[in-house]
């Protein structure tokens, strides 16, 4: 302050909105004794059911309360006997409260009561007296209601009657919402959807008018939403799905604050608020594919390129299927393809055309070749042709041959013998090639393709070879003249020499045509589509099996016949083919500089345009530097481009900013001798400070030009100056010849006036400053310093300059294709807008450009904060919907489909709508439950105005909702504060079993914390309470018949994807994932104390301590591995399906890294950013994100395997590995201790592992499965002569579960761990409870466990064991990678049960067993290395979309895989169970199931105590069960129901 001292920075922690916050804040705000002033969010605190600890009570999640199948009595019955018949009731002297959202048969009983007392205030206890006795006869008419209404889902609601549910739902929100507004309507939807199975019979009864059937019927018919996604949220047609497997709001809400935050940058040009309005349609629309017929909309947007045009005679095929005889038998109709195909059609049309462009002399070239080869071997319905890449390479032997002389060869073969002989030399060519690089390894490529040709897999990263005119000769004489070398050493010699002016013109005509097109080389196409990779095969399946799709349905609609002379052509048609191809093209998110931001406007202000004579021009901006030829070619090209575009319809501006900034030292030096002549002794010409003096001079020559002349004029001496400047024209002689053409008048170019040239030097590097703050971001730059950046209307493009062509790097086709490419973007609907804007505006043309500019950035950095927008309010524009700027819809008529829903305020202010927020839903979906709950949250808390679309089914044949549903998103401070994070279910059905589960975002791992019920199967018991033996917590508000679940949040996901970046990756093919990578996520400060304690462990090998230590050694990084637990990392692997891998972790900062051992000595990853390798991670979001980790190859282990294999190299490699080990580690320690070996104790040992413990995986859910598996783990302990420890799927089990069990661990001497794994988003997601449990008993064990588990028997939780599992353990299993016992057939009662054995699956199996999943073990080794799990994953998410598929998940999937991984079967008596085993076998059997009988529904827990029992048992079912209750009083549980 002014009396010198230093003030305070003060951070406010407090809940934003309460009362005592914002006194602090005002105060805070105005005081003048604060030097720094920050709000921080605090959020309240809470006690947990216990009071133990605070706790932060969190939202944005979602219950549902499932009707369970009841089709097997699967309940614990020591619950019923436990229940106190008693029922608790309200004192008589306590006063009844009421929540703002209590409602019973419509009665809101807090208005109602508010009411009241305001006109009865002397008599308040005769009210609430009243109140009282009204809430609990509602609540018994209700409760009664309910169970009536919930009687139809249990029965089953029969199918004339549901038919029209989705029609009757609609109709009841339509009434709602005449009789007061839509926002009673959605009130409406709300209450039906969350509760429908109760509401069902209600629903049910409803009269559907024919009108609404009719609109309907009519809105599915019109195709509306062929291209629109349904079950939808779109802000600002930014899609939100609401029907997936789960669903984040946090992620919705992040994305609604970053609308607005591109919205604000729309208020910057302050326009009017019908302009905006357009600007925004147009934003919203970038992107959008134009004119694409819904029916290829699945397919994505195709891009094609016209290869076709200027390739005559340049294109040579190498077969053709209209006219060689080997395609001969094939049908010539196209209409082939409108038949049911499982594989490519077979037509005798050239539908699919492949264009190599290849360079015969490289590696990748021969490898394109090779696979031609391969491929047409096979005839498939391919045509393949070449275009030779025909460079010219400079050369100090002129034997050595060039790619330009092997194209005038084969010009000349071609023309004197046929293109027969042509074949043959390319093949022969290519051929000697990949002999030269050819690899002993088998390429593990498409089955496909194997044995194909004689080629084998070219090293496409070895040198090429130098061919020189006696290896072509031969090659020539093999291949053409019929082994006459005389005939060939005179054909090569005439050819060479170029005497033969035709192929002179064969060469310019294949580098025309490359050039013209842009095709890089080694590149193909496909029917026009660009690849610009040499894998053909890697592409080729997808690229063809995709085009049949779409050729078919172009026949479909008759829109290629077989009338049509060239398909090719026609196919190029149809799919809109460009003229040239740019790798822009392929760019899935397109980068646009923000001319609206700081940086943006500050460069606009700067930077000096020439203008063309227009009311406002496009703009072309180019940042290049001025040091190479290629650079002055580059601008020049701008120029002429310029030039032509100002003489259309697109007149454009100019800006060229020298990318220059000279180190200080240069500029210093300059200084000391700019006003002194170059040669002057007294200057030190250093090559920075020449290059210096010449990039100052071309500057000061383009301001001149620039300042000096009218825009075309300017634009002619400029694109001279840097056409001189670009053929390397000495600085001298380029002045004299630019000033020969300036006009009289004008100012004359000059050198002369040095300090003028020193300014301008400055201004540009000032200016260079400037526009790199604006075109890149603060975490990128440009990555190469020679690099060219070119900015149209905003669009930024990055152009790399080749030294070693004289070519200018930019085509003016490539601008002609980016200006093409942003009028179909932005710039067309744009310059519809402007006239409008002209016409209230005074500014010049050049601020008319800027706004143009600066609406194009808008629309074009709106586009890239996502991937893709829909543009929903134009594509259902006609189809009668219109929607305005205040985000409301409407239709042409009155129509019960479309809602708005407006904010509920009054003080709404119009100008702060800034969202389009549309729904497009199913009300009777899991899409509309979560929909009802959002509306409501941007109604009553965001105050967004909203349009909602409701499209229900026409026709219901299954009963849509079986679940009730809450969502959990009350902001803080409003509502009723208990509930604030509660879901409150109220007046359910009585008779149904219910199941709890959490609708939670993905990112969560969430487990049941508290819960006194079994909430697997919540229900009530007649005559009995329903509610909690307590009641503290929410269940002291209500009391009676309440229960209480508790969820905590355990930790949060870390998912990604991974990927190889390097040539040839992970099984030689580039950018596919490192199956079966290890990777490990490890606090950072974990790190740190393994520093330290590798500080201590080096010591003690310097001297010569450490005796007893194992060690191992990394031989990539010469040190050795030190032994160091890291007690808080987590590990996993990388799948194979679509490289995910999936982490948990707290909040805080981490390392991804890979793991020691394999993933380590093979793969490295790419830009680590800790000095330990690895990969910074910072958990601290609820929003869903993906991180995405690159690895490359080692340098030398390119062609090692990650996954190992059994053969004799990989052992014999492994051996040899081995000694190098050992030979580096004597050689460490003889240099770290001074002798001339290292002691025998030092010597390489192996990584001491748990082998010593017998690993068991089971899992179960609900209290009765819970206590079999507590007497399941007993009697394995019991059984079992070796160390057990049991991992056991946390998801489902209790807390009183988890209690007992480490009670029993403690007194049985097993250990106990939990592990857990979220279903990945991409893998088909089951609804049903058991089969999700299915899921995870199968689909996910390579990642379940730590990675030092090498084997996990599975024991299902109903089982007892009478053997001992060391047996089963210590089994061969003949190198499978798991074990089950096949199904008995011995009891012949179930024998027509038995499924397996008839039908699909006899087919299927041939002779195979089936077997039972109750029981298996699983060799996690051999698990992982063959990728059985991806194996299992993707047969899973084929099969599992058919409904009708999978009935047995778990067990069908092992089942159905076994030809592709096969399954051990264990002797018969490792699983006896009494369906389908006989009697007599139970005294050999080693395990007993208690599988369920189709025979009669047993209750579970009978069945048990009438099987396991008797003689052959030890102990009884009961016995054991009666133990473990004694220990659960023992350690505080009374009753194991609890």
């Amino acid at each position: 302050n002014n009396k010198g001292e230093l003030k305070p920075s003060v951070v406010l922690y407090g809940i934003i909105g309460s009362s005592s916050f914002c006194a602090l804040h005002n105060q805070l705000r105005e005081s003048d004794d604060v030097s720094k002033y920050t709000v921080r969010h605090a959020f309240p605190e809470y006690k947990t059911h216990d009071s133990s600890e605070s706790v932060t009570r969190l939202q944005g999640f979602g219950v549902f309360l499932d009707i369970k199948n009841m089709e097997y009595k699967n309940i614990d019955d020591e619950a019923d006997k436990k229940k106190d018949d008693t029922s608790d009731s309200l004192a008589d002297d306590e006063t009844v409260t009421f929540s703002e959202s209590e409602e019973f048969m419509g009665v809101n009983l807090f208005k109602l009561q508010q009411s009241l007392l305001t006109s009865s205030s002397s008599n308040t206890a005769k009210v609430n007296g009243e109140l009282t006795l009204l809430k609990e006869e509602l609540s018994r008419l209700e409760t009664t209601a309910a169970d009536k209404e919930g009687k139809l889902a249990e029965e089953g609601m029969k199918v004339w009657k549901m038919k029209d549910l989705g029609l009757q739902t609609l109709k009841l929100i339509s009434s709602a919402s005449i009789q007061g507004s839509a926002a009673e309507g959605m009130d409406k939807f709300a209450e039906l959807v969350h509760n429908f199975p109760k509401m069902a019979n209600m629903v049910s009864s409803t009269k559907v008018p024919k009108s609404l059937r009719n609109e309907v019927s009519s809105l599915y018919k019109s195709g509306a939403f062929s291209t629109i996604p349904v079950n939808s949220l779109f802000i600002n047609g930014k899609r939100l799905d609401l029907d997936g497997n789960t669903f984040n709001l946090f992620d919705l809400l992040l994305e609604v604050q970053k609308e607005l935050a591109l919205t604000n940058k729309l208020t910057s040009l302050q326009l009017s608020r019908k302009v905006n309005k357009l600007i925004s349609d147009a934003a919203i629309a970038v992107g959008v594919p134009k004119n694409v017929d819904p029916q290829l909309a699945q397919v994505g947007n195709i891009i094609r390129i016209d290869v076709s045009k200027g390739g005559k005679n340049v294109v040579h095929f190498l077969n053709n299927l209209e006219k060689d005889r080997e395609y001969s038998s094939w049908p010539r109709s196209l209409k082939q393809l409108l038949y049911p195909a499982w594989s490519l059609h077979t037509v005798r049309r050239n539908m699919y055309t492949l264009i190599a462009n290849v360079d015969l002399l490289t590696m990748q070239g021969a490898s394109m070749i090779s696979q031609i080869k391969m491929v047409m071997a096979q005839q498939y319905p391919i045509r393949f042709g070449i275009v030779l890449v025909c460079s010219e390479t400079s050369k100090s032997d002129s034997s050595i041959i060039s790619s330009r002389d092997i194209c005038r060869l084969f010009a000349h073969i071609r023309q004197t013998y046929n293109n027969e002989k042509a074949n043959e030399f390319i093949m022969s060519l290519a051929s000697y090639v990949a002999d030269s690089s050819k690899k002993t390894v088998v390429s593990d490529g498409f089955d496909m393709y194997a044995d194909m040709g004689d080629m084998g897999e070219v090293d496409v990263t070895a040198d090429p070879p130098l061919i020189n005119t006696q290896i072509i000769t031969e090659i020539y004489s093999n291949s053409v003249t019929g082994r006459s070398i005389g005939k060939a050493k005179a054909d090569v010699t005439t050819v060479l020499s170029g005497t033969k002016d035709s192929y002179k013109d064969f060469v310019a005509q294949c580098i025309a045509y490359l050039d013209a097109r842009g095709l890089p080389s080694n590149s193909f196409s496909m029917n026009g589509i660009v690849i610009n990779d040499h894998t053909i095969t890697d592409n080729l399946m997808q690229l063809v099996g995709r085009e049949q799709y779409i050729l078919s349905h172009y026949v479909r609609k008759g829109e290629l016949t077989d009338k049509m002379k060239s398909l090719f052509s026609s196919i190029l048609e149809l799919g809109n083919a460009y003229v040239r191809y740019h790798p822009m093209l392929a760019e899935t998110t397109s980068e646009y500089v923000d001319f609206n931001a700081h940086e943006g406007l500050s460069l606009l202000g700067e930077v000096t345009f020439i203008q063309p004579i227009a009311s406002y021009a496009h703009t072309l901006m180019v940042l290049s530097p001025l040091s190479l030829p290629q650079h002055f070619l580059a601008l020049q090209s701008c120029i002429e481009w310029v030039l032509s575009s100002s003489a259309s319809e697109t007149p454009t501006r100019i800006a060229i900013v020298a990318d220059t900034e000279p180190t200080d030292d240069a500029v210093d030096d300059a200084q000391s001798c700019v006003m002194l002549d170059e040669e002057s002794s007294t200057c030190v010409q250093t090559s920075e400070l020449k290059n210096y003096y010449a990039v100052a001079e071309v500057v000061h020559l383009i301001h001149i030009i620039t300042a000096s002349n009218v825009a075309e004029d300017s634009l002619k001496l400029l694109s001279m100056l840097f056409g001189l400047l670009g053929d390397s024209t000495p600085m001298p002689e380029v002045i004299v010849k630019v000033n020969a053409a300036i006009k009289s008048g004008s100012t004359v170019l000059s050198l002369t006036d040095t300090e003028a040239v020193q300014h301008s030097f400055q201004m540009a590097a000032s200016l260079s400053r400037k526009a790199k703050a604006a075109i890149f971001s603060s975490d990128s730059s440009k990555a190469n310093d020679d690099d060219i950046v070119v900015i149209y209307n905003s669009r930024k493009l990055v152009v790399s300059p080749s030294k070693a062509t004289k070519k200018s790097p930019i085509h003016e086709l490539d601008l002609v294709l980016l200006a093409s490419l942003e009028a179909s973007r932005i710039t067309d609907n744009i310059a519809t807008i402007m006239p409008l804007i002209a016409a209230n505006s005074k500014n010049s043309s050049d601020s008319l450009s800027n706004e143009f500019l600066r609406i194009c950035s808008y629309c074009g950095y709106y586009s890239g904060q996502s991937s893709k927008r829909f543009d929903v309010a134009n594509v259902l524009k006609p189809f009668g919907f219109e929607f305005s700027s205040d985000g409301a819809g409407s239709t042409s008529e009155s129509s019960s489909l479309l809602y708005n829903v407006y904010p509920q305020v009054t003080n709404f202010a119009e100008s702060s709508q800034s969202l389009q927020v549309i729904y497009i839903v199913d009300p009777l979906s899991l899409a509309g439950q979560r929909a009802a709950a959002v509306i409501q949250l941007f109604r009553d808390h965001l105050h967004y105005t909203q349009c909602v679309i409701f499209t229900p089914k026409l026709e219901i044949s299954e009963f849509p909702l079986k679940t009730f549903f809450r969502f959990v998103a009350t902001p803080y401070g409003t509502g009723d504060s208990e509930l604030t994070n509660a879901a409150l279910f109220t007046n359910l059905p009585r008779q149904h079993v219910l199941t709890a589960r959490v609708d939670i975002p993905e990112p969560w791992n969430v487990q049941t914390k508290a819960a006194a019920q079994d909430i697997d199967n919540l229900r009530c018991v007649a005559g009995k309470p329903c509610g909690d033996p307590s009641t503290g917590g929410l269940v002291g508000k209500f009391k009676q018949d309440m229960t209480q679940i508790v969820y905590g949040l355990k930790n949060l996901l870390v998912a990604g994807q991974c990927f190889t970046s390097d040539a040839k990756g992970s099984r030689g093919r580039p950018g596919l994932p490192p199956n079966g990578l290890q990777l490990t996520l490890t606090p950072s400060h974990s790190y740190q104390q393994f520093l330290t304690h590798k500080t201590q462990l080096l010591a003690s090998i310097r001297n010569n301590t450490l005796s007893s230590q194992p060690i191992d050694v990394d031989v990539n990084e010469n040190v050795p591995r030190i032994p160091y637990t890291f007690s808080d990392q987590s590990d996993t692997l990388v799948m194979q399906n679509y490289g995910y891998f999936q982490l948990q972790a707290n909040p805080g900062l981490y390392i991804l890294n890979l793991a020691e051992g394999k993933a380590r000595d093979l793969y490295t990853i790419n830009e680590a950013e800790s000095a330990f390798g690895g990969k910074f991670i910072a958990v601290k979001t609820f929003c869903d994100t993906v991180q995405r980790l690159m690895v490359s190859k080692r340098p030398g282990k390119e062609t090692f395997s990650l996954l190992d294999s059994d053969d004799k190299s990989t052992l014999d490699d492994d051996k040899q590995s081995d000694k190098s080990s050992q030979s580096f580690w004597s050689s460490l320690t003889s240099n770290l201790l001074g002798t001339a070996s290292a002691p025998s104790s030092t010597a390489v040992k192996p990584v001491v592992s748990d082998e010593d413990k017998i690993h068991v995986f089971s899992l179960a859910t609900g209290h009765m499965y819970e206590r079999l598996l507590r007497i399941m783990m007993l009697s394995v302990t019991r059984q079992t002569s070796m160390p057990v420890k049991f991992w056991l799927f946390e998801n489902y089990l209790s807390p009183s579960f988890k209690h007992i069990a480490s009670a029993m661990a403690a007194e049985y001497g097993f250990e106990v761990a939990y592990v857990t794994y979220k279903w990945p988003q991409w893998l088909h997601q089951q609804t049903q409870q058991q089969r999700i449990i299915w899921g995870y008993k199968i689909l996910f064990l390579d990642v379940l466990f730590p990675l030092h588990v090498k084997k996990v028997i599975y024991v299902d939780s109903d089982q007892v064991i009478r053997a001992d599992l060391k047996e089963l353990w210590e089994m061969d299993l003949q190198g499978k990678p798991y074990a089950y016992t096949p199904f008995c057939t011995s009891n012949k009662e179930t024998l027509g049960f038995q499924f397996w054995s008839q039908g699909f699956w006899k087919d299927h199996l041939q002779g195979k067993p089936y077997h039972i999943s109750a029981l298996y073990v699983v060799d996690l080794q051999k698990f992982r290395r063959g990728a059985v799990g991806d194996n299992l994953r993707a047969i899973y998410d084929n099969l599992s979309k058919d409904p009708n598929s999978l009935a047995n998940l778990d067990q069908d999937l092992p089942n159905y895989a076994q030809h592709q991984v096969p399954i051990f079967s264990l002797p018969q008596e490792w699983l006896w169970c009494e369906t389908w085993c006989s009697e007599k076998s139970k005294s050999k059997a080693k395990t007993i199931d208690l599988c369920n009988s189709p025979l009669h529904k047993e209750p579970k827990l009978d069945m048990a105590r009438r099987i396991i029992s008797g003689k052959l048992f030890n102990h009884s079912w009961v016995q054991l069960d009666e133990e473990i209750r004694a220990l659960a009083a023992k350690s505080g549980y009374s009753t194991l129901s609890e």
